[in-house]
């Protein structure tokens, strides 16, 4: 059975029985407003640069995530590192609730916005996947 069959079922059980998966990827989570985080680490790099005159720059990566599109609901499971099993839920939206789009620039971007308030909750990066960005919000419509 392949990785991704396996992460498929996995998600699979962890679902109500009837539930259907769509769609199951890999993307990178990351939160609504990117440049603030940005600017809060050239702040810390400059503070300790300044402090201890040594240059250090700290930069976080967003953890990657499995994307689980369904019937009913828009899911994210933390991966770990190594293997296939599937880590705890951290994103979980009625379909209804939440409006999907994509961008593509250097990398391929899948916004989630709030249809009730219009405000970006977050984004998901797939990076040079355009084709896995598209087939989120495909999968979702």
């Amino acid at each position: 059975m392949a990785v991704k069959d396996k992460v498929r079922q996995r998600i699979q059980d962890l679902l109500p029985p009837g539930e259907l998966i769509r769609y199951v990827t890999v993307a990178q989570l990351k939160p609504g407003g990117g440049g603030r985080r940005i600017a809060a680490n050239v702040a810390l790099s400059t503070a300790v640069a300044a402090v201890t005159s040594v240059g250090m720059m700290r930069l976080s990566t967003p953890s990657p995530v499995y994307v689980a599109v369904t019937d009913l609901r828009i899911a994210a499971f933390i991966k770990p590192q190594m293997g296939s099993s599937v880590g705890e839920l951290v994103i979980d939206f009625p379909r209804a609730a939440v409006q999907l789009s994509y961008t593509t620039g250097l990398l391929a971007t899948v916004h989630f916005t709030d249809r009730a308030t219009g405000q970006q909750i977050f984004r998901l990066n797939c990076g040079f996947a355009w084709n896995r960005a598209r087939a989120i919000v495909d999968a979702a419509t």
